[in-house]
Parts: structure tokens; C-alpha cells; sequence
């Protein structure tokens, strides 16, 4: 367990902490617990999409040494997430077309840092997770993107692909990656764009990558046929600021 993250531990304490309305990431219960404060929380927690955890009691004990969790105890996300409608007022206000990023089940806390400062350096409007199966809002996280992570929007909807034909709603071309889509480098992208990037072992998940309006791939010749996807990301929303620079000078 990294000491470094934000918990909150005990009955008393979660339950003030959820009732406040503060991001949670995750909460773990410890297995034996009552049944009744299971149920307890499962009500509180209904609709707002936070993952609970049953964890065997001695391995709570070694994750949170010293502290009295009592069974109980909440992970907190490091910045308060956004409503996915705030990233499109934000490209607004600057007058831009929107640049998103949507990331489909994103794990590794280091991947979504260093995604986050590559965005933030790239232009990116914001980034967008769903609430299960994906990494949250760590100090991890926040520690890796070296602090791009307070000048870029996070939100969290429950479903990637419902989200996806809202975007489309609004003109908002969809872009995928996969090893079989075409090359980053043939033809340009432009307008308001959302990319989509994938899991790091399983890539972008088939439902979602059939309603993407075009999907593209990054070109290799060596032995690898992947990168990793913080990598991934940097490749491409360079090789669109890229396109984007180049316009601005030609006048485009």
C-alpha cells in the first residue's frame, strides 16, 4: 500500500466522508464485516459508481498499519473530478475546437499520470475515464503527471460508449487506436476531435471501437508491435499538434 495516498478510516469517519460528497475512489470492507453496515454502505454508495472491495481482515491490518480502520476505509480521489460537458465549455471559452481524450480502462496509476502530463502539454481540453474498471485520481497519479494534473479536467462517466454517441451529437469526431487502423500519418485530423486510447494489455475494447469514426495506428518497423500507451498517447497528440502548427503557419 503507498502510504502516500489519501484514506479515511472507521465507520464514523467513511460515512461522514460519503455524505460530504468528496470523490471517492474506492472503498474497502474488510470480509466478516455485519451485514447490516455492508448494507449500510452499499445504500450510500448506490448510483455514484465508487467500486467496494472485500479484503480479508489481516491484509487490511498490513495495508493500514497503526490505524484503527475498523474494517472500514475510503480511498479519496486526488482532485475533484468534472462533469464531461465542463471540457466542452472549456475548449469554448478558448475559442478552440475540443481535443479530448477518452481512456477505456486505463490501469496502471504511473500510465495515467504520465498520460496526464502529455495531454496537458499537447493542448488536450480534458480527459475522460469510466468509473469501473479503470484506474481513479491517486496521489500516484497526481505525482506522476508532476503537476499538469491541476491544469487539465478529469471526468468520470459510468459508460464510455453511451458517452461516445453523445459526443457524436456534437460533432465531436471520434477517433480509435488499434494495430489494425490506418496510419497517423495518412491524412489529417481536424476539427473537434475526442481519441480514444485502451487498456494497456487489451487495447481499445471492440463495442467501443466500432462506433469510432475512424481508427488509426501508429506505424513501426521494429520487432515490437506496440508501445506503451502513455507513449502511444504522446506520439499522437503530437503528431496533431504537429498538423495543427503547420496550418497555423500556412494559414490555414
Amino acid at each position: 500500500m503507498n502510504n502516500s495516498e489519501q484514506y479515511y478510516y472507521g465507520r464514523h469517519a467513511v460515512m461522514e466522508l460519503i455524505k460530504s460528497g468528496k470523490n471517492l475512489n474506492k472503498l474497502y470492507l474488510s470480509k466478516g464485516i455485519r451485514e447490516s453496515t455492508v448494507a449500510d454502505f452499499k445504500r450510500s454508495l448506490e448510483g455514484t459508481g465508487v467500486p467496494i472491495k472485500f479484503i480479508d481482515r489481516n491484509i487490511m491490518d498490513k495495508m493500514f498499519p497503526e490505524k484503527n480502520h475498523q474494517g472500514i476505509a475510503a480511498e479519496v480521489s486526488a482532485k475533484e473530478y468534472c462533469e464531461w460537458e465542463e471540457i466542452l465549455a472549456k475548449a469554448e471559452e478558448r475559442g478552440e475546437e475540443p481535443l479530448i481524450l477518452l481512456l477505456d480502462s486505463i490501469e496502471d496509476p504511473h500510465n495515467f499520470g504520465a498520460i496526464i502530463r502529455t495531454a496537458e502539454a499537447a493542448g488536450v481540453h480534458g480527459i475522460i475515464i469510466p468509473k469501473n474498471r479503470s484506474v481513479m485520481l491517486s496521489e500516484t497519479v497526481a505525482k506522476t503527471s508532476a503537476g499538469a494534473l491541476e491544469n487539465i479536467l478529469i471526468s468520470r462517466v459510468t459508460n464510455l460508449s453511451q458517452l461516445i454517441d453523445k459526443l457524436k451529437e456534437k460533432n465531436i469526431w471520434i477517433y480509435g487506436t488499434d494495430l489494425k487502423g490506418q496510419s497517423i500519418y495518412k491524412g489529417k485530423i481536424t476539427g473537434a476531435t475526442a481519441i480514444v486510447l485502451g487498456n494497456e494489455s487489451k487495447g481499445v475494447s471492440p463495442n467501443i471501437l466500432k462506433k469510432c469514426d475512424v481508427v488509426v495506428t501508429i506505424p513501426m518497423i521494429g520487432q515490437v508491435n506496440s508501445l506503451n500507451v502513455s507513449v502511444a498517447t504522446g506520439v499522437i497528440l503530437f503528431e496533431l499538434l504537429r498538423q495543427k502548427l503547420s496550418d497555423a503557419k500556412d494559414g490555414k
